[in-house]
């Protein structure tokens, strides 16, 4: 269902892969919806002016996994 970052990449700060292409790049904490919307704002300021594109990391916390059941464990057959 998942993989963590440093399971699949030798980059842990995602946002730095936009480096390689030259674009702006910048974390942003995603558990604020005010600091996601300012992001936003100038990503899109800036595309609308034709300056280009913007790669944003949205970090945020995944309160509960994506399964009901216990974690590690094999669903029950029927």
């Amino acid at each position: 269902m998942g993989t963590s970052v440093e399971r699949t990449s030798n980059v842990s700060d995602i946002y730095k892969l936009g480096l390689g292409y030259e674009m702006p790049c910048q974390p942003v904490d995603g558990m604020y919806c005010e600091t996601v919307h300012e992001a936003m704002t100038e990503a899109v300021e800036r595309a609308r002016r034709g300056d280009g594109p913007t790669f944003l990391e949205i970090r945020t916390y995944r309160y509960k996994g994506h399964s009901v059941g216990p974690p590690n464990t094999e669903p029950k057959k029927k």
